[in-house]
């Protein structure tokens, strides 16, 4: 976790979303989470806690290819590669 208070707690509040993604999914309600995750990752991504961007990247793919969009579901999966190689902190 980032040692920032206020990073710390954005990202704890961001993981319980991240959580109710995962959760729709689970449910099998794969366009109800998609159209959560698009609003999702763009606050996700600005906080720069690799670890949060690339969970939320892969339950996302995860929705695309129960939504049956393996396109885009490939792509979340291969950019959510490159962010896990990445530093916890972002760099």
């Amino acid at each position: 976790m980032p040692e920032q208070p206020e990073v710390r707690a954005k990202v704890e509040a961001l993981q319980e979303q991240v959580d109710r993604l995962e959760a729709l999914f689970d449910g099998g309600k794969y366009k109800e989470g998609l159209a959560q995750a698009e609003t999702l990752l763009p606050q996700v991504e600005p906080v720069g806690y690799a670890p949060l961007f690339a969970r939320t990247l892969f339950v996302t793919a995860r929705l695309n290819e129960g939504a049956g969009d393996f396109t885009t579901a490939e792509a979340r999966i291969r950019q959510d590669y490159g962010t896990a190689a990445m530093k916890p902190d972002g760099g």
